[in-house]
């Protein structure tokens, strides 16, 4: 748990989750829920929430680091190819970092903005 609140890219992402189009604070529970559904991944470089749904491996949620980000996104992309679906669809926060290692690895990028307020 500390990972998740630790890297750049939950401090970025303010713990903000994407759930199909929702997006909340993420939270333990979703990690029980990830790992009963088999959609926790995890590796060496990171671990991921990674949901197949039709054509697509939809990831909701990632840690990494920036050195690791290249072999992270190759690990998801291998996750795709494996369950034979067509699009991976990265929900994640605009860290430069994070982008290049998408970009070179094909990802087309497709900003977008989410506002939160806590209350």
């Amino acid at each position: 748990m500390m990972a998740w609140w630790a890297g750049g890219l939950e401090r970025e992402s303010r713990g903000l989750g994407s759930f199909q189009w929702t997006w909340r604070r993420f939270d333990r529970s979703d990690l029980v829920r990830a790992s009963q559904s088999r959609a926790f991944w995890s590796g060496r470089p990171g671990w991921a929430i990674a949901e197949l749904r039709e054509s697509t491996l939809y990831v909701s949620w990632m840690v990494t680091s920036e050195d690791d980000a290249d072999s992270m996104v190759l690990a998801l992309v291998d996750v795709a190819s494996r369950a034979g679906v067509e699009t991976l669809d990265v929900r994640a926060p605009q860290i430069d970092w994070l982008v290049r290692a998408l970009r070179r690895h094909g990802c087309e990028i497709h900003p977008m903005t989410v506002h939160a307020l806590s209350l």
